[in-house]
């Protein structure tokens, strides 16, 4: 890649999928040659399924949360909300992703604070609450899906009850430290 990576997400099947301020990379463990190279505008928020076969990708543009069906590339549709979802779905951007081990669900974190957990099939938002008081910096989701941690600009890391919003512990002072 002859830009700098800002964000990187892999797969257990050995897929390494890349973004930088113009391209979308698809890389295999062990091989040399991307198995995908698509042009994007700006650099993306990046979530790959554990099998590699679906990615979702977003930024902190309104309506940019996309769902990729892999390998191929084909972008299958943006998330676009329904009417009566759009307060829940907010604005369509994304500062962090994360799928659920199953790949069914998505956790986005915003600008203003808020996590979502979207439908990965319908796009429909599942649950939504305010979760920090300034924007999100990472989201994860463990490995059954029911437990989200989030930290934030705020200075707060968080962990969650997926189902619901409800915030089981706070942790201060560790705004940018969630590696899970």
């Amino acid at each position: 890649l002859s830009e700098p990576i800002q964000d990187l997400a892999v797969s257990h099947s050995g897929l390494i999928l890349a973004s930088t301020s113009s391209q979308l990379v698809l890389l295999r463990v062990g091989e040399n040659e991307a198995a995908l190279n698509l042009a994007v505008s700006g650099p993306l928020q990046l979530a790959l399924s554990r099998d590699g076969r679906l990615a979702v990708t977003g930024s902190n543009e309104p309506n940019s949360l996309t769902l990729w069906r892999l390998p191929g590339g084909v972008s299958s549709r943006p998330w676009r909300a329904p009417r009566a979802q759009s307060e829940a779905l907010g604005d369509g951007s994304a500062r962090s992703l994360a799928l659920s081990g199953d790949g069914r669900y998505v956790l986005v974190g915003d600008a203003q604070g808020w996590l979502r957990l979207l439908d990965v099939e319908e796009g429909a938002c599942k649950s939504h609450w305010q979760a920090h008081q300034q924007a999100v910096r990472r989201v994860r989701l463990s490995s059954d899906g029911r437990v989200a941690f989030s930290s934030s600009d705020d200075g707060t890391m968080a962990c969650w009850e997926v189902v619901g919003g409800r915030r089981w512990e706070t942790f201060q002072g560790l705004s940018d430290t969630l590696a899970i």
